[in-house]
């Protein structure tokens, strides 16, 4: 038949082919053989992976994936859950600069307020005393902010679990119900991907300003720690105490920003408050020189730390 003519012919001229074609017993002699060089292959393959993982340039690689896709997933475009009140140049030009602003933080807030917001969270430490006529009105108005958290500030670090918070004085935090650090964690590269949840300066360690926030927007409840991450208000955020606690930002999209007034337009114009309705409002200075700090994220290279950044924090919980 033609079968049996083939299987001669492979016989006679390709003995080894023909008789792995027959013979069950080649067949399960020489399968180690590749089999072998295979699972030495992929070992070799894991352990350089593993190598590679633990290497900076793997962690490099790491931030690039991350940029990446969310350059390519950017968050669906649409109202935020957050609303920035910034401090900007014109508002410094009308209150007399960065020392005069706690009389005019003070009205601003007790527009506000009558807005009724989730929150309030001040991106600025008042740690200095002050004019007492000043901190009376701002005192006030804080007192009447609903669910405050006041920002505290590293003041020094040189090494983990060292240093000192910088943190508002003594009247004004009773009024705070919480208070949160800023403190960002960018990357080698200069990037800030991640937020740290938690940060501890000598012996006292505080929840970041924006998990703060969604705690007390999620019913106020304790945050109850694991091994491998926090749960607020019935829900897990995943972050490692091993790794101390870091939550990777998804930044809101370019085409839909944080929406931001300007503590002078709200003075001017009260009504404008009205956006803050039911939303998380961060406070803070958000100026081009000197005033904060700027860090880059995957979009670009202009993003202000403080009440920016925090927003977007907020947005990511």
């Amino acid at each position: 038949s033609t079968t049996r003519g083939a299987a001669e012919f492979k016989l006679r001229h390709y003995p080894v082919i023909g008789e792995a074609f027959f013979s069950p017993i080649y067949l399960k002699v020489s399968l180690p053989k590749p089999l072998g060089w295979y699972a030495a292959v992929g070992a070799a393959s894991i352990g350089l992976g593993i190598l590679l993982g633990w290497s900076a340039a793997g962690a490099q690689i790491d931030r690039w994936w991350y940029d990446l896709c969310l350059r390519l997933s950017e968050p669906a475009a649409g109202p935020s859950r957050a609303v920035l009140l910034t401090i900007d140049e014109e508002t410094l030009a009308q209150t007399g600069g960065i020392g005069r602003l706690r009389e005019p933080l003070a009205r601003a807030l007790r527009i506000i307020s009558a807005y009724e917001p989730a929150a309030v969270a001040v991106d600025i430490v008042f740690s200095e005393p002050g004019d007492d006529d000043e901190n009376q009105a701002l005192e006030q108005a804080f007192a009447k902010t609903p669910n405050l958290v006041l920002a505290v500030h590293l003041a020094s670090f040189s090494r983990p679990g060292s240093g000192r918070w910088e943190e508002p004085i003594a009247r004004f935090e009773n009024t705070a119900a919480a208070l949160g650090h800023t403190h960002a964690d960018p990357d080698d590269d200069g990037i800030c991907r991640r937020m740290l949840l938690a940060k501890a300066a000598g012996s006292t360690r505080r929840w970041a300003l924006p998990l703060e926030v969604y705690r007390l927007v999620s019913g106020g409840g304790p945050i109850v720690e694991t091994g491998e991450g926090l749960e607020v208000g019935g829900r897990f955020i995943p972050a490692s105490y091993r790794d101390g606690r870091p939550l990777w930002i998804r930044y809101a999209a370019r085409a839909s920003p944080i929406e931001r007034i300007s503590l002078h337009e709200v003075i001017e114009r009260p009504e404008t408050a009205s956006i803050v309705r039911g939303r998380a409002v961060f406070v803070g200075v958000v100026v081009l020189a000197g005033l904060d700090r700027y860090l880059m994220t995957p979009y670009s290279y202009f993003l202000r730390r403080g009440a920016t950044g925090s927003g977007n924090q907020r947005e990511r919980l």
